[in-house]
């Protein structure tokens, strides 16, 4: 796999300082996964592995990630609600949403101010498949 980088807003440069990485998804399993993916990676660190939005809210500040890899669905906080907690904390965070949700389960709703929407569940029923 490669991936493109870009030299962080702070100003730090590859050579010295990795780009410094949260991590939050209430799965385990992908945070696991994700983690090991950047620790593979020479210029990226994890700063920060958490379950949830009001946990990544909370530490922001505290842990000064460059990059937050974000869920969507998460129990406590979802991922569009904290996006923007999040970018009024720290105004340069470059945010990737993640998800495992099938997207034609969900619909997005346009912003009609300047915070993003939750998602909503789709109100078709699930289409089944009956064994032949």
């Amino acid at each position: 796999m490669s991936i493109a980088v870009a030299t962080p807003a702070s100003g730090a440069t590859l050579a010295q300082d990795p780009i410094r990485v949260m991590v939050v998804d209430d799965a385990i399993v992908v945070r696991g996964l994700v983690a090991r993916w950047i620790e593979a990676e020479p210029d990226l660190k994890i700063v920060a592995s958490l379950r949830g939005g009001r946990e990544a809210i909370d530490q922001v500040e505290r842990t000064n990630p460059d990059v937050v890899i974000l869920d969507v669905a998460m129990p406590d906080i979802d991922g569009i609600t904290a996006l923007s907690r999040l970018l009024e904390k720290k105004r340069d965070l470059v945010v990737l949403m993640a998800s495992t949700l099938s997207c034609a389960r969900w619909r997005w709703a346009p912003p009609t101010t300047s915070r993003s929407r939750k998602p909503t569940v789709n109100s078709r029923p699930r289409r089944s498949f009956a064994a032949s």
